[in-house]
């Protein structure tokens, strides 16, 4: 990983952080540079910085090399005011971006306050009225559905009695018969002999 990971601040709050790695070499060797971003990338860093006592050779006579957007070499002389320099860009851009957010924000309010205030009113009291009579709707259905539950078991519960009305009855009268039946077969036989 890199040799030091510069915590930036603001007012109490990190909004960032910047790795710095420190080589001190007689040569500059151009594979730092991907070995930071992937430190970079890694740890969440914003800002990569190489502190070098040797520029590359196409560069000997810079004090900074801007790499990419927020890859840079510094030379260890200059160190210190260019790593300030590059934490003051950090803090300002990170400024921008809440006062981005926060114009973005006030906008979005003042769609919205536009949007209820004109005809979006009038859709989202529509849309309001729709779920209220569907509610509506349902409740009546499920209303209709219990009365014609009710209906249907009153009507079962009814052929039930008349059922065991009609079974009873079939019981008494059979009961009856074979009482009748049976002396008439009995006298029957009697008289047969």
């Amino acid at each position: 990983g890199a040799d030091l990971e510069h915590f930036i601040n603001l007012n109490g709050r990190e909004i960032a952080m910047m790795l710095i790695e420190r080589k001190s070499t007689k040569n500059f060797l151009k594979t730092w540079i991907p070995k930071l971003k992937k430190d970079m990338e890694r740890n969440n860093g914003v800002i990569g910085v190489i502190v070098t006592d040797v520029m590359p050779k196409d560069r000997e006579d810079s004090k900074f090399w801007n790499v990419s957007s927020n890859v840079y070499v510094v030379k260890a002389d200059a160190a210190i005011d260019i790593l300030d320099v590059l934490r003051g860009g950090v803090i300002s851009n990170f400024i921008l971006e809440e006062a981005s957010r926060i114009s973005e924000d006030a906008e979005i309010t003042s769609n919205v306050f536009q949007f209820l205030s004109s005809e979006g009113k009038e859709h989202l009291e529509e849309f309001r009225n729709n779920i209220l009579e569907k509610e509506d709707q349902l409740n009546q259905r499920n209303k209709d559905h219990n009365r014609q539950i009710k209906k249907e078991w009153k009507n079962l519960n009814d052929q039930k009695e008349t059922f065991l009305k009609l079974w009873h009855g079939l019981q008494d009268a059979s009961q009856t018969r074979i009482n009748l039946e049976d002396p008439k077969i009995f006298i029957t036989d009697q008289t047969t002999e």
